[in-house]
């Protein structure tokens, strides 16, 4: 199955060029890619990937939505999900965020997905905010901050999680949220917008 292996190859060095911002590289990976395989799920979320980067936002959404359309694995929808909400993120479209992610979120929970799960959880906290949903956002960010904690043993706090939940319990009337995190983590860079 050299075609297969092949295929794999190109993603993962699609995905690296990613995340280096490496635009002519990922170009390069997915030219073979579609050579290859072009209908593949992994094509075609970075083909998404790239227009996404690229700021084509409705070229991006096509890919996603086709890559949804044309595989009912749990983990490509949860993928698809999580794509087409970051977008509606991009958008200023937080509603639609919300229920995409929203999602995207409860798929990866069902797939036992953390580091997957704990991404969209901070993303969809911080849309919960946006919404004016700090309750919900609070429970979202101390749920990110409890997988934090399983997934990640060495380091087991979520410092963005952590702030995020101090920075919305300062918002619904409770500062000493904020000062327990600055007493927590006194060299921390991060430091809330409004006045306390």
């Amino acid at each position: 199955m050299p075609e297969e292996l092949d295929i794999q190859d190109l993603y993962e060095a699609a995905i690296e060029a990613l995340a280096d911002q490496d635009a002519d590289g990922v170009r390069d990976a997915l030219r073979n890619m579609l050579a290859i395989a072009p209908d593949d799920m992994r094509t075609l979320e970075i083909e998404g990937d790239l227009a996404m980067c690229c700021g084509e936002l409705d070229k991006a959404e096509r890919y996603y939505k086709k890559m949804a359309a044309t595989c009912d694995l749990p983990a490509m929808q949860a993928l698809a999900s999580l794509s087409r909400g970051m977008i509606r993120v991009h958008r200023g479209e937080p509603k639609q965020a919300y229920d995409l992610l929203k999602e995207a979120s409860d798929l990866y929970a069902s797939l036992e997905n953390r580091s997957q799960w704990l991404g969209t959880l901070n993303v969809l906290g911080s849309v919960c905010m946006e919404l004016g949903h700090l309750h919900e956002a609070i429970e979202t960010f101390e749920q990110s901050l409890l997988l934090a904690n399983q997934e990640f043993e060495e380091d087991p706090e979520d410092d963005a999680s952590l702030y995020m939940m101090a920075y919305v319990r300062r918002d619904l009337g409770k500062p000493s949220a904020w000062r327990d995190f600055s007493m927590r983590h006194p060299n921390s860079s991060t430091k809330p917008c409004r006045n306390s």
